[in-house]
């Protein structure tokens, strides 16, 4: 490991992977003060600004003129020091934070978990952002329970995890906005304060949605605008001004380009897969939700290329999983039922699924590789040791391959 040595006040950003260790002094490094013989390891894909409060010297893993730059002046804007001490005197327990994309959400939300930490015990995080999550893989939602700084949420680990399987919640907005408002309340049981991070989304019809959403839901103590100029006034124009803080984007923060941001999706899909085995779960011992598969009243149909129908409810008609084409008289039997609903067998492979207890906690995800219609077993890739703990199977809209690898979307209500 190479040695860097600070002067006090001296500021390096400092491009991961990286490791590093306080040889002597004191430096801080997001919010969080660290000693001589403090470690911390900044993850790929992340810059982390290292400011000496005194002379120090640190060892880090990975030094050289592209992993590093000195800083003229601190890259953490006044404004959110002076957000912190507002939101300590306030005593404020929830508190939302709304940006457009890369305006540094992630990193803000992280300091202000440092800095609050000064004054509570435990700080919880929740990570909504589904599509680049922190906290949890893609596709959940997820809350840490952090006692200790961290300099990126995900070293930090999740508590618990609402399942919305998608990247962004346009199409599962029942989903995003109940798992929330499911995780908040368990969350501000154990902890003294909840930061909620949320998506960039937060202009147009879907935007407004979301954000008034989660508004709604929450009605948390301190909405707090990360904005460059005016471009989320429009979300707050009814919320009191006491509730809603406004503090600077970092002029550091840069834009991460969507081929990133896909890696680092699947870097962490990947991890979570890793040690997955592909378990046989007999679909009769959970529910199904999320589709319309398994809600209905089953029919009997002689005819072989039909491995599975049921009737649905009301005037939704028939589900009909069928292998090759069906035939004419099959057709018209089934339709006698109403409205048919065809579906090949293959468009369960890859699906992403939540494994879900009876009170709404997801306890792990896993990658659906078959489904046997016929027999109503399910070949499912996880790294859950025991599955079958779950009361429930939520389906989502994604698909993977085993190893974490994004290979699609299927549109809500496809089966």
């Amino acid at each position: 490991m190479d040695k860097l040595t600070l002067e006090k006040n001296d500021i390096y950003l400092l491009e991961g992977p990286q490791e590093i260790k306080v040889v002597e002094g004191s430096i801080e490094v997001v919010g969080a003060q660290m000693g001589t013989d403090d470690e911390l390891e900044i993850p790929r894909g992340k810059t982390i600004p290292v400011e000496a409060l005194s002379d120090s010297t640190i060892k880090a893993s990975n030094l050289n003129d592209e992993t590093m730059e000195k800083l003229d002046e601190r890259s953490i804007p006044e404004s959110w020091d002076k957000l912190v001490e507002e939101l300590i005197s306030s005593g404020s327990e929830t508190i939302l934070v709304i940006g457009e994309m890369d305006t540094g959400k992630t990193f803000f939300s992280t300091y202000l978990t440092n800095s609050l930490l000064n004054n509570n015990d435990r700080v919880g995080i929740m990570d909504c952002d589904v599509g680049q999550s922190d906290i949890g893989p893609p596709g959940t939602i997820g809350v840490a329970m952090v006692e200790k700084p961290a300099v990126a949420l995900d070293t930090v680990g999740w508590d618990e995890l609402a399942f919305v399987g998608a990247h962004s919640p346009g199409l599962h907005l029942v989903p995003f906005l109940s798992g929330i408002r499911h995780l908040a309340d368990r969350a501000l049981q154990k902890n003294d304060v909840l930061i909620v991070d949320t998506t960039g989304w937060v202009q147009g019809d879907g935007g407004r949605t979301v954000k008034q959403g989660k508004i709604d839901m929450l009605d948390p103590d301190k909405i707090v605008l990360l904005q460059k100029d005016q471009e989320l006034e429009h979300l707050v124009h009814t919320i009191s001004s006491e509730r809603v803080e406004r503090v600077d984007v970092s002029d550091k923060v840069t834009p991460t380009p969507p081929n990133e941001r896909k890696g680092l999706r699947e870097r962490s899909m990947e991890s979570y897969m890793e040690d997955n085995q592909l378990k046989s779960l007999n679909l009769k011992n959970f529910g199904l939700e999320r589709v319309y598969f398994g809600s209905g009243s089953p029919l009997q149909v002689e005819d072989p290329q039909v491995l599975h129908a049921e009737k649905l409810s009301g005037w939704e008609g028939v589900l009909a999983v069928v292998e090759g084409e069906l035939s004419a008289t099959t057709r018209e039997k089934l339709s006698g039922y109403g409205q048919l609903k065809i579906v090949s067998p293959e468009v369960v492979e890859g699906l992403l699924v939540s494994f879900t207890t009876e009170d709404n906690v997801c306890i792990g995800l896993g990658v659906v590789e078959s489904i046997d219609f016929v027999e109503k077993t399910m070949q499912v890739h996880t790294p859950l040791g025991n599955p079958e703990e779950a009361y429930r199977i939520q389906f989502g809209s994604l698909r993977y391959l085993p190893d974490g690898s994004e290979n699609g979307f299927v549109e809500p209500g496809a089966i």
